[in-house]
């Protein structure tokens, strides 16, 4: 029971932002349209390499000649190819604060009272720089919510069944940003 009203009161505290900092247009800096670009491609069933991008390998801090898969995959069910809604893909980065706030607060509640993990994760949250980027289409926010989401499965007891969900959960880390695969070696 305790566990249910403290769960209770995380949602309650972060259910807000899901209306913080909702738009409906993108800041045109930085490596989104890439993102949207490889998305839209999955979605109409085109090669996601094939977004015009020209690579120019010697000036490789521009950018890959394209993103890791994991976060095209995830917003390649909110894409149509006739429109790119940015209030739904809000809501989709939203989710993954969400979702990254609730599985740092389970991992911070296995070594930290109640309250010193909802603060903890409430300011972190609710930080107006994640407030400012959770607005934007790109990878740190779904690959920081896996990332807790496979500390806190580590920090469980070691059955199949959470061996098998952390080594999905570290796939998709790796599959979002290439830098997960640090994760998992770590891990081994």
């Amino acid at each position: 029971m305790r566990k249910i009203i403290e769960h209770t009161i995380l949602l309650l505290f972060l259910i807000p932002l899901f209306f913080i900092n909702i738009k409906s247009s993108h800041d045109w800096g930085d490596d989104f349209a890439q993102y949207i670009h490889q998305a839209k491609n999955i979605s109409e069933g085109i090669s996601q390499n094939e977004t015009g991008y020209i690579y120019n390998p010697d000036i490789a801090v521009l950018g890959p000649q394209a993103y890791p898969i994991g976060l095209p995959m995830i917003l390649a069910s909110f894409i149509e190819s006739d429109h790119i809604d940015f209030v739904v893909l809000n809501y989709v980065m939203t989710f993954f604060l969400v979702m990254a706030s609730v599985f740092a607060f389970l991992f911070f509640r296995n070594n930290f009272s109640f309250l010193t993990s909802l603060f903890t994760t409430i300011i972190i949250a609710y930080n107006p720089y994640f407030l400012n980027f959770k607005s934007e289409i790109n990878s740190d926010i779904p690959f920081t919510a896996f990332l807790f989401f496979s500390l806190f499965l580590i920090s469980r007891q070691k059955t199949i069944y959470n061996i098998i969900i952390l080594g999905t959960a570290m796939a998709f880390l790796a599959h979002i940003r290439s830098i997960g695969l640090l994760f998992f070696l770590v891990y081994i």
